[in-house]
Protein backbone atom coordinates (compact mmCIF):
# COMPACT_ATOMS: atom_id res chain seq x y z
CA UNK A 1 0.00 0.00 0.00
CA UNK A 2 1.12 3.10 -1.05
CA UNK A 3 1.55 6.61 1.30
CA UNK A 4 -1.03 8.50 -0.69
CA UNK A 5 -3.55 4.59 0.03
CA UNK A 6 -2.80 5.41 3.69
CA UNK A 7 -3.83 8.91 4.03
CA UNK A 8 -7.02 8.57 1.69
CA UNK A 9 -8.14 5.78 4.07
CA UNK A 10 -7.07 7.94 7.39
CA UNK A 11 -9.13 10.54 5.97
CA UNK A 12 -11.73 8.26 5.54
CA UNK A 13 -12.04 6.95 8.45
CA UNK A 14 -11.82 10.37 10.00
CA UNK A 15 -14.73 11.67 8.01
CA UNK A 16 -16.52 8.95 9.03
CA UNK A 17 -15.56 9.27 12.67
CA UNK A 18 -16.61 13.15 12.75
CA UNK A 19 -19.68 11.91 10.73
CA UNK A 20 -20.54 9.63 13.31
CA UNK A 21 -19.92 12.40 16.40
CA UNK A 22 -21.87 14.60 14.62
CA UNK A 23 -24.87 12.12 14.56
CA UNK A 24 -24.37 11.83 18.44
CA UNK A 25 -24.36 15.56 19.22
CA UNK A 26 -27.28 16.30 17.11
CA UNK A 27 -29.01 13.08 18.59
CA UNK A 28 -28.58 14.42 22.22
CA UNK A 29 -29.82 17.87 20.91
CA UNK A 30 -32.76 16.98 20.16
CA UNK A 31 -33.51 14.48 23.55
CA UNK A 32 -32.40 17.60 25.25
CA UNK A 33 -34.44 19.91 23.42
CA UNK A 34 -37.70 17.75 23.45
CA UNK A 35 -37.17 16.99 27.19
CA UNK A 36 -36.92 20.87 27.33
CA UNK A 37 -39.95 21.12 25.40
CA UNK A 38 -41.87 18.54 27.50
CA UNK A 39 -40.79 20.28 30.85
CA UNK A 40 -41.93 23.78 29.59
CA UNK A 41 -45.40 22.43 28.33
CA UNK A 42 -46.06 21.37 32.18
CA UNK A 43 -44.31 24.16 33.50
CA UNK A 44 -47.45 25.61 32.06
CA UNK A 45 -49.69 23.68 33.20
CA UNK A 46 -48.60 23.85 36.99
CA UNK A 47 -48.56 28.04 36.33
CA UNK A 48 -52.70 27.39 35.14
CA UNK A 49 -52.66 24.87 38.54
CA UNK A 50 -51.55 27.59 40.58
CA UNK A 51 -54.48 30.01 39.31
CA UNK A 52 -57.03 27.37 39.64
CA UNK A 53 -55.80 26.62 43.43
CA UNK A 54 -55.53 30.49 44.60
CA UNK A 55 -59.29 31.32 43.23
CA UNK A 56 -60.83 27.53 44.47
CA UNK A 57 -58.31 26.66 47.70
CA UNK A 58 -60.52 23.77 48.24
CA UNK A 59 -58.18 22.22 45.74
CA UNK A 60 -55.62 22.18 47.96
CA UNK A 61 -57.56 18.76 49.48
CA UNK A 62 -56.46 16.81 46.76
CA UNK A 63 -52.66 17.49 47.27
CA UNK A 64 -53.59 16.77 51.04
CA UNK A 65 -53.53 19.86 52.74
CA UNK A 66 -56.49 21.61 53.82
CA UNK A 67 -57.06 25.42 53.71
CA UNK A 68 -57.51 25.27 57.88
CA UNK A 69 -53.99 23.67 58.44
CA UNK A 70 -52.95 26.39 56.50
CA UNK A 71 -54.49 28.54 58.46
CA UNK A 72 -52.85 27.01 61.50
CA UNK A 73 -49.88 27.68 60.05
CA UNK A 74 -50.76 31.50 59.56
CA UNK A 75 -50.55 30.96 55.91
CA UNK A 76 -53.39 32.66 53.51
CA UNK A 77 -54.22 30.10 50.45
CA UNK A 78 -52.92 33.42 48.51
CA UNK A 79 -49.69 33.50 50.19
CA UNK A 80 -49.53 29.79 49.59
CA UNK A 81 -49.92 30.07 45.61
CA UNK A 82 -47.63 32.96 45.26
CA UNK A 83 -45.24 31.11 46.80
CA UNK A 84 -45.70 28.32 45.20
CA UNK A 85 -45.68 30.04 42.16
CA UNK A 86 -41.98 31.68 43.13
CA UNK A 87 -40.52 28.61 43.59
CA UNK A 88 -41.94 26.62 40.58
CA UNK A 89 -40.53 29.81 38.43
CA UNK A 90 -37.10 28.97 40.12
CA UNK A 91 -37.46 25.19 38.93
CA UNK A 92 -38.13 26.89 35.32
CA UNK A 93 -34.99 28.92 35.82
CA UNK A 94 -32.88 26.58 37.11
CA UNK A 95 -33.82 23.95 34.48
CA UNK A 96 -34.13 25.76 31.27
CA UNK A 97 -30.61 27.84 32.54
CA UNK A 98 -28.49 24.45 33.13
CA UNK A 99 -27.53 26.03 36.36
CA UNK A 100 -28.50 23.05 39.09
CA UNK A 101 -26.63 23.45 41.73
CA UNK A 102 -26.85 27.49 42.52
CA UNK A 103 -29.75 29.66 44.12
CA UNK A 104 -30.21 32.86 42.52
CA UNK A 105 -29.84 35.91 45.01
CA UNK A 106 -33.75 36.76 43.96
CA UNK A 107 -34.17 33.43 45.49
CA UNK A 108 -32.09 32.90 48.50
CA UNK A 109 -34.00 36.41 49.57
CA UNK A 110 -37.00 34.55 48.88
CA UNK A 111 -36.10 32.18 51.20
CA UNK A 112 -34.90 34.21 53.99
CA UNK A 113 -38.83 34.50 55.24
CA UNK A 114 -39.64 32.44 57.70
CA UNK A 115 -43.10 32.00 56.27
CA UNK A 116 -41.64 30.74 53.13
CA UNK A 117 -39.31 28.05 54.46
CA UNK A 118 -42.09 26.94 56.38
CA UNK A 119 -44.31 26.81 53.24
CA UNK A 120 -41.63 25.11 51.47
CA UNK A 121 -40.91 22.48 53.41
CA UNK A 122 -43.75 21.28 55.26
CA UNK A 123 -46.55 21.54 52.11
CA UNK A 124 -44.31 22.35 48.59
CA UNK A 125 -41.31 20.10 49.53
CA UNK A 126 -42.96 16.81 51.12
CA UNK A 127 -43.43 15.39 48.15
CA UNK A 128 -46.96 17.32 47.60
CA UNK A 129 -45.67 19.79 44.57
CA UNK A 130 -41.96 19.41 44.03
CA UNK A 131 -40.28 16.50 42.77
CA UNK A 132 -36.51 15.33 43.67
CA UNK A 133 -34.10 17.81 41.38
CA UNK A 134 -31.29 19.42 41.20
CA UNK A 135 -32.98 22.43 42.07
CA UNK A 136 -35.12 21.17 45.31
CA UNK A 137 -31.45 19.93 46.51
CA UNK A 138 -30.40 23.36 46.67
CA UNK A 139 -33.41 24.99 48.08
CA UNK A 140 -33.19 21.77 51.05
CA UNK A 141 -29.26 23.23 51.54
CA UNK A 142 -29.41 26.63 51.87
CA UNK A 143 -32.30 26.53 54.22
CA UNK A 144 -30.76 23.86 56.23
CA UNK A 145 -27.54 26.16 56.23
CA UNK A 146 -30.20 29.10 56.56
CA UNK A 147 -31.74 27.74 59.43
CA UNK A 148 -28.66 26.42 60.90
CA UNK A 149 -26.59 30.01 61.48
CA UNK A 150 -27.83 32.88 63.32
CA UNK A 151 -29.28 34.96 59.81
CA UNK A 152 -32.69 33.28 59.90
CA UNK A 153 -32.78 33.49 63.66
CA UNK A 154 -32.15 37.44 63.38
CA UNK A 155 -34.49 38.29 60.70
CA UNK A 156 -36.99 36.23 62.41
CA UNK A 157 -36.25 37.94 65.15
CA UNK A 158 -36.39 41.74 63.93
CA UNK A 159 -40.23 40.36 61.92
CA UNK A 160 -40.86 39.50 65.34
CA UNK A 161 -39.98 43.00 66.81
CA UNK A 162 -41.44 45.29 64.33
CA UNK A 163 -44.49 43.34 64.80
CA UNK A 164 -44.67 44.05 68.30
CA UNK A 165 -43.52 47.89 67.71
CA UNK A 166 -46.83 47.88 64.96
CA UNK A 167 -49.07 46.16 68.08
CA UNK A 168 -47.76 49.24 70.51
CA UNK A 169 -48.39 51.69 67.96
CA UNK A 170 -51.98 50.29 67.02
CA UNK A 171 -52.68 50.19 71.03
CA UNK A 172 -51.88 53.79 71.67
Amino acid sequence: MELKDIISLAAAVASACAAAYAVYVARSAVRAQRQDGKWAFNHDLLARRTELLASNPELLRLHGISPEELAEDGVSCAEFSYVQLHMDAGSAYHRMGGNTTELTDVRKSFLRNAKVRLIWKKHLRAGKFFNPSHYATAVDKFIQKLESSSEAIVEDDNRALAKRAAAQGDSK
